[in-house]
């Protein structure tokens, strides 16, 4: 049983404001490729809008790509903010605010949550993906299913803890993001 010595232990909370930076995060940060994506498809339909009958305008390409990308971002914020403010709205449970405590131990942790009655063991090996951004660590379960941890609910002691445990236990799938 001495896999199950606990090593350390959080007690984070959600507000809402954690839900929509959370959602900015998955959204464009989650996959690397998302950005440079959207940088190529606004700049491909940008080169093909240029071309006129009397060739490629270079200020034409500049002007829209400029507001193909402006589009592509607005339109993606706000169905972020559209879901963000729905998800806020119908929350019946109380999860917003409500604690979760978290427990480290050396093959898994448990998630406990008080107002969903629930707790839950995860094996590290199972964990489908870890990032860290300049806020937050967001574990995900799986391709939809994630935890969110606010390093403001966590001292640098622990902070270090947790970095080096997901590191070590999981590897290529730890993830640091670094936001603009």
């Amino acid at each position: 049983m001495d896999e199950k010595n606990l090593l350390f232990s959080i007690e984070t909370r959600i507000e809402g404001k954690d839900y929509r930076k959370f959602l900015y995060i998955a959204t464009f940060f989650r996959k690397k490729m998302v950005i440079p994506m959207i940088l190529l498809l606004s700049g491909a339909m940008a080169y093909l809008l240029s071309i006129s009958e009397n060739g490629f305008s270079i200020s034409a390409f500049l002007v829209f790509w400029l507001v193909l990308l402006l589009v592509g971002i607005a339109s993606t914020a706000f169905q972020i903010e559209r879901k963000n403010k729905v998800r806020i709205k119908t929350d019946k449970t109380g999860t917003f605010g409500a604690v979760n405590e978290l427990l480290f131990f050396e093959n898994e942790f448990e998630v406990n949550s008080e107002v969903l009655k629930s707790q839950s063991t995860i094996e590290y090996e199972k964990i489908y993906q870890v990032l860290e951004s300049k806020d937050y660590f967001i574990v995900y379960f799986n391709a939809n299913q994630a935890a969110i941890v606010r390093k403001e609910d966590m001292d640098i002691d622990i902070e270090l803890k947790f970095r080096d445990l997901f590191e070590r236990k999981i590897g290529k799938k730890y993830l640091k993001i670094n936001m603009i």
